[in-house]
């Protein structure tokens, strides 16, 4: 892995400041609060321009790249689906995205873009969010703010049916929105997805508290059929407490609060972020989490991640950062199941972390679930750089059972030019670096949000979908963008653990472009890994090793059928593997790479699929 061109990664690595466990008296009852903060001015968890609480630029330099969207990568095929300009100018559209699920019926996901700096019907800032079409990019719904300044769709959630009509809903944040009379009170907002009518309105109750700064749906804890609401309100004065910040988790169904939590002291700014974790504790309920990011681990506003059980708010664990002013949990994801032991693990940003003479290149953990234990760490390649501005779990992008990264830096400088932005999806089991997806254009700050599950283009993949406030578009200034993405590994295969006891079948489903039918196709394999290695000049995502060059030979283990074929007219094979029960012990433990590549009659290798892997156990 080239350090000037991502960033550095380490595994295992002993977490200074990284806790399990905590102080159970952090969770308090705050349905009824009646202490406010009255402090006059907006301060965030680390400085900015007034434009955005993620470091916008004062201005967009209308100087576009060309052609090179993504970093080179062995295997399948990437592409962008669509990039949708927001209409409105300054509206910063992408500043927060979230997959919607399909609310119009055609089969096919649909996409949430915030413009929290719109200004909708003479409102200046009033803040805007869309809801556009996956298939096209057309509006469904438009949701205007309606209050000046409110900046309606900072934050947005979806993808869950909360009135139980069969469409997915619509949760937006407007942080800086007046409550009775008090400035930057803030409130969020639960829309039907069938016809964007307002379901809840929940009001903020903490002067300058910026409730909605962060939203999540959370999937039901109370058997009722619906999901919850999870949002955070990081500068509210709890307990009289200076911006000790709060995050609550309310009943979906009637927007009551189930349980709240507030930052341990002055200053601590938790509810910046929130974040459903998935099922940490094992009791069959999601859990949930929220990020403190001026919390001190005793080291100055290194950052907290706090991680709460969805059955009774208790404490499950609680993770710090390491670096003065680095602030851990300004961003946090659930990542899913990363080190393979049933239990989701946890992700989390420290954006402003500084080392090496690099200062805010930013640092992303990862963290056990089950255990509360450091399974990695990520650190930024360049100075200002803030990787961990945003974070996401990106699926099993490689085959090998492992759940994959996406770790966004929208600060990141690329040929010459400033705040370009990108994102670096890593595979889970190993840290390497599947892909790079790069912005187009100077202050772009591609990968501000950034999102992945929903399936726009109906290929039965799931496509990434990338935020990029700062682009430029028309002539107009940060209109900003949603960029949809897709990634096609070109084969699905399956299972990725088979057991040397009672043995079992692999099966690859091959599935190239219709142009590659009539071609011929070969699994290849390696006990090695993903390489890449060169065939005849193209790139095949295998370690070369003696089974690679046994396959490659034609040369297959006993229990392969249709290993080598002719593609048919849609590019299409299937070729599969049985393993007899009872095989030795010694293949207990032991890791298998395939990939798959088609050539034309005579010619060389022209396709390869994306790496698949498979682990024996016992």
């Amino acid at each position: 892995m080239d350090p000037d061109r991502t960033h550095e990664l380490i595994l295992g690595q002993a977490a200074a400041g990284s806790e399990t466990g905590g102080n159970a008296d952090r969770v308090v009852a705050l349905r009824e609060p009646t202490v406010e903060d009255s402090h006059p001015t907006s301060r965030l968890p680390f400085p900015a321009p007034p434009l955005s609480m993620r470091q916008a630029p004062l201005f967009s330099l209308l100087l576009l790249l060309s052609p090179a969207l993504f970093a080179q990568a062995a295997g399948g095929s990437w592409s962008r689906i669509r990039e949708d300009l927001g209409p409105d100018p300054n509206g910063r559209a992408g500043e927060s995205l979230a997959w919607a699920g399909d609310l119009n019926g055609d089969g096919l996901d649909d996409l949430i873009v915030g413009m929290p700096t719109a200004s909708p019907n003479g409102l200046p800032q009033a803040g805007s969010v869309r809801v556009i079409s996956g298939a096209d990019g057309s509006e469904l719904l438009r949701i205007d703010g309606d209050a000046a300044g409110g900046w309606a769709g900072y934050s947005v959630d979806g993808g869950y049916d909360i009135d139980l009509d069969g469409v997915p809903d619509i949760l937006v944040g407007a942080p800086f929105v007046v409550v009775n009379g008090q400035a930057d009170t803030g409130r969020v907002d639960l829309y039907s997805g069938a016809t964007g009518a307002r379901i809840h309105r929940l009001d903020g109750t903490f002067k300058h508290g910026k409730w909605g700064v962060s939203v999540a749906f959370v999937d039901d804890v109370t058997g009722d059929g619906a999901a919850e609401l999870l949002a955070g309100a990081f500068q509210a004065g709890v307990g009289g407490v200076y911006d000790a910040g709060m995050a609550a988790l309310l009943d979906g169904a009637t927007g009551a609060t189930l349980f709240g939590i507030a930052g341990a002291g002055f200053h601590t700014e938790l509810g910046f972020a929130v974040a459903r974790a998935g099922d940490v504790d094992g009791d069959g309920l999601c859990d949930w989490m929220a990020g403190a990011p001026t919390d001190n681990t005793p080291i100055h506003h290194a950052g907290k991640i706090f991680v709460h059980s969805g059955a009774d708010g208790s404490l499950i664990h609680e993770f710090g950062g390491s670096w003065d002013s680095g602030h851990m949990g300004a961003a946090l994801a659930g990542a899913g199941d990363v080190d393979g032991d049933g239990t989701p693990d946890i992700l989390g940003g420290s954006p402003t972390a500084s080392f090496g003479g690099k200062a805010k290149a930013g640092v992303v953990r990862l963290w056990s679930g089950a255990t509360g234990a450091l399974l990695a760490e990520f650190r930024g390649s360049q100075a200002g750089q803030q990787l961990g501005e945003a974070v996401a779990a990106a699926g099993d992008l490689d085959q090998d059972g492992h759940a994959d990264l996406a770790l966004s830096a929208p600060q990141t400088d690329l040929n010459g030019l400033n705040q370009v932005g990108a994102v670096y999806l890593h595979a889970g089991l190993d840290g390497r670096l599947i892909r790079v997806l790069e912005g187009q254009a100077a202050q772009d700050e591609y990968g501000a949000w950034v999102d992945f599950g929903g399936d726009a283009d109906g290929d039965g993949h799931p496509d990434f979908a990338v935020g990029a406030p700062g682009r430029d578009g028309g002539g107009y200034g940060n209109l900003g963008s949603a960029d949809l993405i897709a990634f096609d590994p070109w084969v699905a295969f399956g299972p990725q653990r088979l057991s040397a006891a009672a043995g079992g079948r692999l099966r690859w489903d091959i599935d190239f472009p219709t142009g590659a039918g009539g071609q011929s196709y070969a699994v290849l394999l390696s006990a090695s890994g993903t390489g890449p290695s060169t065939i005849q000049g193209l790139d095949i995502p295998l370690t070369a090793d003696p089974l690679f060059s046994r396959t490659q030979a034609g040369n297959y283990p006993a229990g392969f059928n249709g290993a080598r074929g002719v593609l048919d007219a849609a590019g299409d094979a299937v070729a599969t593997f049985d393993l007899a029960p009872g095989a030795p012990p010694g293949l207990v433990g032991r890791r298998y790479w395939s990939a798959v590549v088609a050539a034309p009659p005579g010619g060389a290798p022209s396709l390869a699929s994306a790496s698949a892997m498979v682990e024996i156990v016992p």
